[in-house]
């Protein structure tokens, strides 16, 4: 299992996990939720916690099996119905260790990529409603870099995570059948990474169509048949740099309207 060095787990955790992976004989034993512990928390008392889940979804009541379909299996993590974080995750040794599942070099975002391979290498996935893991934040966590304001630094770290990181992904999807006949699954997969990450949102609305075309294809240049993704990711982010302009637009247009309500009252 995984473990964040500024996190924790309940007392019983593997008591309560390992019994349910040897019933299933699973590979992967997954949990929608956790706890969520102030920062600095020492009491690691669950009865003061509060439940959490980073997609809201409807949970699992008891230990539910997931279809064995690989692009079903993506589909649902396209839909925001499943949990990327790895910490959730309680995986058979032996599974990660023929497959060769690793982390990419990759400062953020590596939970997308090793969820993904998960997901599609794990013949028995196993969704459990037990609440285990211990989520403490830490101010100085590494998670916390998107809240700082070097964007240089931002472009670099989020790029990385949201190009590379797709990219590694669409390398790995590919070598399946049933993703190079329905290229549609990853496409979804790839907008939902995209949608999902407000920080990735708030830098690269602040970047000019030329100047993303390059970084795009700066993140990419040593991979493979990068055209159709690079051009995918750069349309992609221009329809959301819009979105963003036409939102700024219209809360613009509403101050101005309450500006003026406010001076006949």
């Amino acid at each position: 299992m995984f473990l964040d060095a500024d996190d924790a787990i309940t007392k019983t955790a593997l008591e309560e996990i390992y019994p349910i992976a040897k019933k299933f004989d699973a590979d992967v034993i997954h949990c929608e939720r956790h706890f969520a512990a102030p920062a600095n928390t020492v009491n690691m008392d669950k009865k003061v916690f509060k439940i959490a889940s980073i997609m809201p979804t409807d949970f699992v009541t008891v230990p539910t099996p997931m279809s064995a379909s690989k692009t079903e299996r993506i589909a649902l993590f396209s839909t925001g119905k499943f949990t990327w974080t790895t910490y959730t995750n309680f995986v058979r040794r032996k599974l990660v260790m023929k497959n060769k599942i690793e982390f990419p070099n990759i400062k953020m975002g590596g939970d997308f990529v090793f969820t993904i391979k998960l997901l599609c290498l794990a013949e028995s996935f196993i969704i459990i409603p037990n609440i285990y893991y211990i989520y403490r934040q830490l101010i100085d966590s590494v998670s916390r870099f998107g809240n700082q304001t070097n964007i240089d630094k931002l472009v670099k770290h989020v790029g990385a995570l949201t190009f590379k990181g797709i990219s590694v992904i669409d390398n790995f999807l590919n070598e399946f059948k049933e993703f190079r006949d329905n290229p549609g699954y990853k496409y979804a997969l790839y907008e939902h990474l995209i949608a999902h990450n407000p920080t990735f949102l708030r830098i690269y609305a602040q970047i000019p169509a030329h100047k993303l075309d390059t970084l795009i294809k700066a993140e990419l240049s040593d991979e493979q048949n990068i055209i159709p993704l690079t051009s995918f990711l750069f349309a992609r982010m221009n329809i959301f740099n819009l979105q963003l302009i036409q939102a700024q637009q219209i809360i613009a247009q509403k101050d101005a309207q309450i500006a003026e309500l406010k001076k006949q009252f």
